[in-house]
């Protein structure tokens, strides 16, 4: 089949993750309402921090796998700066920033390996957060 070399690549992107079981969250042209549709029974999702995904995006593809009790089995998110995987860890549990003690809402074992990594074990879902410190300049 014939295809036109502009065809929109956030369409073939989406496809390519409606069809797989792992989804890759990349782009930078797929956003917080997009991911509502793309990461539905995924096992893994990989949410990069070059997307435009933010870490509320990212609760809301958390809450609603587990709620749904979903197969997931892993899910990454790489966020721009600690202060995002803080929020985020807000979101879904109740976190200390000063101590970095944890308590999730509904997750069996949490481990905070440092200020910007977490991994987080509920049943099979594995969650691991990484955040990324930007530099002197504000650069990733």
């Amino acid at each position: 089949i014939f295809q036109k070399p502009n065809v929109d690549r956030r369409y073939i992107d989406v496809m390519r993750f409606i069809e797989a079981k792992m989804i890759l969250i990349s782009d930078k042209s797929i956003n917080d309402s997009d991911i509502q549709s793309v990461v539905q029974n995924k096992e893994k999702v990989l949410i990069d921090y070059e997307s435009s995904v933010t870490w509320n995006g990212i609760a809301w593809v958390y809450e609603k796998m587990r709620d749904r009790h979903l197969d997931l089995k892993f899910f990454v998110a790489k966020m721009k700066n600690t202060e995002d995987v803080w929020a985020f860890m807000e979101s879904i549990g109740n976190f200390n920033r000063e101590t970095l003690g944890f308590t999730p809402t509904n997750a069996q074992r949490v481990k905070v390996r440092t200020v910007n990594e977490v991994i987080v074990e509920e049943g099979n879902l594995e969650i691991f957060i990484k955040g990324i410190e930007a530099n002197v300049n504000g650069e990733i």
